[in-house]
């Protein structure tokens, strides 16, 4: 700020513009984070939580006033543990802290929104990303290699009551760390069903488990349901569960 003399007046002469501006970096290494980058978090394990320190900084000339949150349908592996003040100071900073903590196999990412009244950049965007180690779990049909997802149906068909037939499936495990089932000789409820080959309680990352169900109808006419049930340590997609339909002729 200056005082000029103009036609024998004073005048306060003002900045040409007064605002915040922010900038953000990694708090770990000061490395600046720009808009759009990919922040690498590195690798955990299922369920170990890791995170970052990020630091925002205001090097405008006005107070920042600024906010955090992550995009969270995209987001579910990252939460905000540590959250900004809600106001910095020209040439101040702050710091907030990401964590990632995740069961299931697999790079995540993360959505990271950063608003604030800074007029050029009120909305400052970057991802995170992060690989977690551990089991990742799928069910296949093992007559036809065909997935069996979570929560759908498996229909028998109509035989005559009295007879019998089955069907297997394959629990396999495309994860880096040993799948194990907790109920590997419970897996199948309802009247009419029957587990009749059970999976091993460990499945070796690569590796898959056969177990079969057998459908045995005793009435005619009638609507056999049942439910197979997957309980493991892959703990994002536990229980893995699909129903059983059944009819006698």
């Amino acid at each position: 700020m200056r005082i000029t003399r103009f036609l024998g007046m004073f005048l306060l002469a003002l900045p040409l513009f007064a605002a915040p501006q922010i900038a953000v970096y990694r708090n770990w290494d000061n490395v600046q984070v720009n808009r759009l980058d990919i922040v690498d978090f590195g690798a955990t394990e299922s369920n170990v939580p890791i995170s970052r320190l990020f630091r925002i900084e205001n090097h405008g000339n006005t107070t920042l006033n600024v906010s955090v949150s992550l995009d969270a349908q995209k987001s579910f592996a990252y939460s905000i543990i540590e959250f900004p003040a809600p106001t910095v100071a020209p040439g101040g900073s702050t710091t907030f802290r990401i964590r990632l903590q995740y069961s299931s196999e697999g790079t995540w990412f993360g959505y990271v929104n950063i608003n604030s009244d800074d007029p050029v950049t009120p909305l400052f965007q970057f991802t995170t990303s992060g690989t977690v180690h551990g089991p990742f779990i799928s069910v296949l049909q093992n007559s036809t290699f065909s997935a069996q997802p979570n929560n759908s149906t498996f229909d028998f068909g109509t035989i005559p009551s009295g007879t019998v037939t089955s069907r297997a499936w394959l629990i396999n495990n495309s994860g880096t760390r040993a799948l194990t089932i907790s109920n590997s000789t419970t897996l199948v409820s309802g009247s009419g069903f029957v587990e009749i080959e059970t999976p091993p309680v460990t499945i070796n990352p690569g590796s898959s488990g056969l177990f079969r169900v057998r459908f045995a109808p005793t009435a005619p006419g009638t609507t056999y349901n049942g439910q197979v049930t997957i309980l493991s340590n892959d703990t994002g997609q536990s229980p893995w569960t699909f129903f059983l339909t059944g009819r006698s002729n």
